[in-house]
């Protein structure tokens, strides 16, 4: 295997070089554009991979050996389909003249020649002696009338015996074959049975499985344990995640779904702006602050706690 990268300023350039070193059968690997400039003016260029199996270069390089100078320009120039259709010609016919030329060299006869001249024996006195030789015919026998009718009338009975013996087979084989049938048809009944039982089985374990999937279904949203509906779902999972206990969320989004009506739950800002006024209202204050040995400042980042201590 063979990979070589080209580089031009054109697609179709590229290929083209493509097609004149490797082939028509070369694979295109990769084409991308070249960042750097092409040339001495830095021009755009695309850079080509390409790749082709030797056996596809031998066979390229045989096909070139027939071709003169105009030919070749021709078939530089011709589409990859000509090209390829060329070269598969001269594939075909270097085939055939290699069988040839090993059929002429198989087909020359072996002779064992014996380094003894005197006890050679010439052909021409062979061939003569079988000229001396007459053709013998061998005359065929009269048969008689009494021995053709006896072999006759012998073929006839045992003809006869024959047929008969067939008709009796034919009579006793229906009630077996009609007992192989019906045992059949027992055994492929047997298994339609067994394979329509085990589908109903498979079937009945579906319908339980479908039937599971509704109470399954209730307890896949945040707060469903404890009644919240899918609506407030998201405000129940977002102040247990800012850390409001969830003994104070629950009263507080079941008082949300009693005051606000069905359309308002599903718009999250009107859920947003209750919650925010509730836990304003409900939020215990301490009335003296300097009672108290230990104070703890709540809250997210950026929103005044280091400065209410200052």
């Amino acid at each position: 295997m063979q990979v070589k990268k080209f580089e031009a300023k054109t697609m179709k350039e590229a290929l083209e070089m493509v097609k004149v070193t490797l082939g028509p059968e070369a694979i295109i690997l990769s084409a991308r554009d070249s960042r750097g400039g092409f040339g001495l003016a830095g021009a755009k260029s695309v850079e080509v991979t390409a790749a082709v199996s030797e056996e596809m270069l031998k066979k390229k390089a045989l096909a070139e050996q027939k071709l003169n100078q105009l030919s070749k320009e021709k078939y530089i120039h011709a589409p990859a389909r000509r090209q390829k259709a060329f070269i598969d010609k001269v594939v075909e016919q270097y085939k055939q003249e290699q069988d040839i030329k090993m059929r002429k060299f198989t087909a020359t006869p072996y002779i064992e020649i014996s380094d003894d001249e005197q006890g050679s024996v010439s052909t021409s006195s062979i061939s003569s002696g079988y000229e001396n030789l007459s053709p013998v015919v061998a005359q065929p026998t009269p048969l008689s009338n009494d021995f053709v009718e006896k072999r006759i009338r012998g073929a006839a009975e045992r003809a006869l015996n024959g047929a008969m013996d067939f008709f009796k087979e034919e009579e006793a084989t229906p009630q077996v074959r009609v007992a192989k049938s019906s045992e059949n048809a027992l055994v492929a009944d047997g298994d339609e049975i067994r394979a329509l039982r085990n589908e109903i089985l498979r079937l009945k374990s579906l319908v339980k499985g479908f039937q599971k999937v509704p109470q399954s279904f209730a307890s896949l949203h945040p707060g469903a344990d404890e009644g919240i509906p899918f609506e407030l779902s998201f405000m129940y999972e977002k102040l247990i995640r800012v850390g409001v206990a969830k003994e104070y969320v629950i009263p507080a989004l079941r008082n949300l779904e009693s005051a606000l009506p069905r359309e308002q739950l599903k718009k999250k800002a009107y859920v947003s702006a209750w919650i925010a006024r509730y836990l304003l209202d409900n939020t215990q204050i301490a009335e003296n602050r300097t009672l108290n040995k230990y104070h703890v400042f709540v809250g997210p980042s950026g929103h005044g706690k280091t400065s209410s201590l200052v």
